[in-house]
């Protein structure tokens, strides 16, 4: 990534390359339409708001000591970063339209299971992670505040 910034600047320097303009945030002042494919997520959730057929679980084993402060502010710091983890739909006069929070905070989950044994242990974690990979996705909330 490094290099190819670094050949984008040399290429808009000399005025060989594209003249791009610069990125900049884009208004939030006015009702954002959604996306063709969060348009089809609003409108399956509204057919079914139990589906879950688009949820895609996923698990990661940690091995060694984990600085669960740290994860979470690295969470936090994704979710700041990418508008869409704070986006919710909202509906007004019947149009769905996207609601993008400003600032959201995820709260990571803890479950302790040190007391359990290693096969105990295993088998908790795995039921929480069904239950959760069961849970629907309200398009109403957003990605951060789903918990």
């Amino acid at each position: 990534m490094a290099l190819l910034a670094a050949e984008i600047d040399r290429l808009r320097g000399n005025r060989r390359g594209v003249n791009i303009p610069p990125i900049v945030a884009a208004p939030r002042d006015h009702r954002i339409p959604l996306s063709f494919a969060q348009r089809r997520l609003w409108f399956l959730h509204k057919l079914d708001s139990d589906l879950t057929a688009y949820n895609m679980p996923v698990s990661h084993r940690v091995r060694g000591p984990l600085n669960i402060a740290t994860l979470e502010e690295a969470i936090n710091s994704i979710i700041c970063r990418h508008e869409v983890l704070r986006t919710a739909i909202a509906e007004i006069d019947g149009e769905p339209v996207q609601r993008i929070q400003p600032m959201a905070h995820f709260e990571l989950p803890v479950v302790d299971l040190r007391r359990l044994s290693l096969h105990q242990a295993e088998k908790e974690a795995l039921r929480i992670f069904n239950a959760d990979a069961r849970q629907p996705f309200d398009c109403n909330r957003g990605t951060a505040d789903a918990r």
